[in-house]
């Protein structure tokens, strides 16, 4: 994205990004009226939803923004041994934190059916859908565009406002919930901002799809 972008043209990618995001899911859900599976319906959805998502940022990149999608640290996936360990010691790490607090067990009755939808819903709407989309959308075209307009400050703080809103929309979350969700979300804007600036420049989505993942 070119120095100097207007502010007009800043506002506009915000308002684009989120209809991206909201026209792509709902396209993407339509397979869902299909007489498949749960789990494979879910896979389905989330890999349109991907698909969905890129093919239109990369329209809005090249034809409103005159960018390019790596200038929005958005790049080609590519294996790192470095971020495959991450999303396997983290949640083992999580894991073993909460099973070492009191509590009981619970057990939930779930069929292995059930069981294996539950484990495709996570990783492929929550993990690969939610985790690449929004981090493609937030943290890498509203935010880029904040930071060439209005610099850094405002990329690492706006895009959580935004994404707090965007998910309060519809949801029965008091001001706890919303607070919460804002810091999620500046955490995220911060772990991503320093790892694709300093850590590893392979770009946003290679990212996004490990932490999505957790």
């Amino acid at each position: 994205m070119q120095k100097g972008l207007s502010t007009w043209k800043a506002i506009l990618a915000i308002f684009l990004g989120i209809a991206i995001l909201v026209f792509a899911q709902g396209t993407s859900g339509l397979v869902k009226l299909l007489p498949l599976p749960e789990g494979i319906a879910n896979a389905i959805f989330s890999c349109l939803y991907v698909s969905f998502t890129y093919l239109l940022i990369k329209l809005l990149c090249n034809k409103v923004l005159h960018t390019t999608m790596a200038d929005c640290r958005i790049t080609k996936p590519k294996v790192n041994p470095y971020w495959i360990a991450c999303a396997i010691i983290l949640p083992v790490g999580v894991s073993a934190i909460l099973l070492s607090t009191p509590g009981n067990l619970v057990n939930n009755h779930l069929t292995v059916g059930q069981i294996l939808n539950v484990v495709v819903f996570a990783l492929f709407v929550v993990g690969l859908g939610a985790g690449v989309v929004e981090e493609m959308v937030f943290r890498g075209v509203i935010m880029r565009a904040l930071e060439r307009r209005w610099g850094k400050p405002i990329a690492i703080l706006v895009p959580s406002v935004i994404f707090g809103l965007v998910h309060a929309i519809g949801a029965n979350m008091n001001m706890l919930d919303l607070l919460l969700l804002f810091v999620a979300g500046q955490v995220l804007v911060l772990c991503f901002h320093s790892l694709c600036t300093k850590v590893d420049r392979s770009g946003l989505v290679p990212l996004c799809m490990g932490f999505g993942m957790l």
